[in-house]
């Protein structure tokens, strides 16, 4: 995975400075290093940089990203505290998983221009690798307010949550859990719908919330309206129909179920089930539902809301997948009326 990402890094900075992997013209390094060196202006000097940049892993050149790292950190005369050198030695270090390394220049770096959106996403690169986990996800947030959004920067929210979710024991939170806390901080600054994410963190929530809690407690409650919340949206932005999905949903709505009870039905709980009951059917393909309990819960569900048929119907199509003696409970306190 890291080689992976030091790859979309690495393509993010190319795409991002507009500039090929191929070698523009046949220069010498000492011509390119002059032109760094009297470059004028960030526009200048990023381009220096990035005909610099082509002589990775080249011969005259850098042997890999990190000697070019090296390289710029010792050019003299203070060219080594440019903003645009800073942000390149920082990228270089972390794309060679030298992330202690790489935070001094990135931060110098923001200090120059605090906007970059890309170095915020290398210095949150860089603080995962340097076992700051919670930092790098809130460092990726501050790089979305920017407007910056590549896909290297998922490889990094999902390797610093899944590490915080390791070190930082779900148990132990008095509220919601680090990694639920720097993902939501993620998905709520980001421009594009994540369903991926939001359905991650549903699920590690409703995993914590079976482990340690109960959905009766605070906090308990606390977990469950958040899952509810992310499952509900990964669903409503994805046209994908994965049987994962359907879970999901379920587990959601039933987690939720003490605090829909107290919010006198006002909650994501209906919804949840209605999504449970509609991917099931799409993805049995007129075979068995995935679940069928889901249909109960659907109908007692309308049931307190007063739509009667519709919770009669739904107890009917549990019925007719196989006996349930909650559905049957259900409709025998139904109007008697119904189904005839």
């Amino acid at each position: 995975m890291i080689r992976r990402l030091s790859a979309l890094i690495v393509a993010a900075l190319v795409i991002a400075s507009g500039v090929g992997l191929g070698r523009a013209e046949d220069e010498s390094m000492a011509k390119l290093r002059h032109k760094l060196m009297f470059a004028q202006g960030d526009r200048q000097v990023r381009a220096a940089l990035d005909a610099l940049a082509e002589r990775i892993g080249q011969e005259p050149g850098f042997k890999d990203a990190g000697a070019f790292g090296d390289w710029l950190k010792a050019l003299p005369s203070g060219r080594n505290r440019l903003g645009p050198v800073l942000q390149r030695i920082g990228w270089a270090y972390v794309a060679m998983k030298r992330g202690p390394e790489a935070i001094e220049p990135l931060e110098a770096s923001l200090k120059d221009d605090p906007s970059q959106g890309a170095t915020r996403a290398y210095l949150a690169e860089a603080f995962r690798q340097t076992g700051r986990h919670l930092d790098a996800l809130k460092m990726v947030a501050t790089a979305l307010r920017t407007a910056y959004d590549e896909p290297h920067m998922r490889e990094t929210v999902m390797s610093a949550a899944a590490a915080l979710r390791k070190t930082q024991e779900a148990k132990d939170a008095t509220g919601l859990p680090g990694y639920a806390e720097g993902l939501r901080d993620v998905l709520r600054n980001s421009r594009k719908p994540d369903p991926k994410l939001h359905s991650t963190l549903a699920r590690w929530l409703l995993w914590d919330l079976e482990a340690y809690d109960k959905p009766t407690t605070e906090r308990g409650r606390l977990w469950a309206r958040t899952a509810a919340e992310h499952a509900l949206t990964a669903v409503d932005t994805t046209t994908e129909l994965l049987p994962a999905s359907q879970r999901l949903t379920f587990d959601a709505a039933v987690a939720l179920e003490a605090v829909d009870k107290d919010a006198y039905g006002d909650s994501e709980r209906f919804d949840l089930l209605v999504h449970a009951v509609r991917l099931g059917e799409a993805l049995a393909d007129g075979g068995p539902h995935l679940i069928p309990q889901a249909f109960t819960h659907l109908a007692e569900a309308a049931a307190d809301e007063g739509r009667y048929e519709l919770a009669w119907r739904l107890a009917q199509k549990r019925l007719d997948i196989s006996f349930s003696p909650r559905a049957v409970r259900l409709m025998r306190r139904l109007p008697p009326d119904l189904g005839d």
